[in-house]
């Protein structure tokens, strides 16, 4: 009786990870819909403000954020951009230690 489960749940694994692949390769690309700045605050060095690059995204019907770490590379921001930049490069060994324990 497990043996049907364990092939349907092998069948949407495989699916998914099926049209992970189209939405990838084929799907629509992402567009730029415009850029911004927002000012992030380190919570433990108080004289530590910048002031990184966002964008406004959109791919198919979705739209998002994305905020520019140094070195180029734009991440999606979680809800609040200035927080995630804070939390992904100012504050990362802090935040690593807060979430750890």
């Amino acid at each position: 009786m497990r043996k049907p489960i364990t092939v349907m749940f092998g069948a949407t694994i495989a699916g998914l990870a099926a049209y992970a692949l189209y939405d990838a390769f084929w799907g629509p690309q992402p567009e730029v819909l415009g850029y911004g700045q927002v000012e992030a605050k380190s919570r433990y060095d108080a004289n530590r403000i910048e002031r990184p690059r966002i964008r406004d995204m959109r791919r198919g019907d979705v739209r998002y954020r994305e905020v520019e770490l140094p070195g180029g590379a734009w991440i999606a921001c979680e809800k609040d951009c200035a927080e995630t930049y804070r939390r992904r490069h100012m504050d990362l060994y802090e935040t690593i230690h807060d979430e750890a324990g």
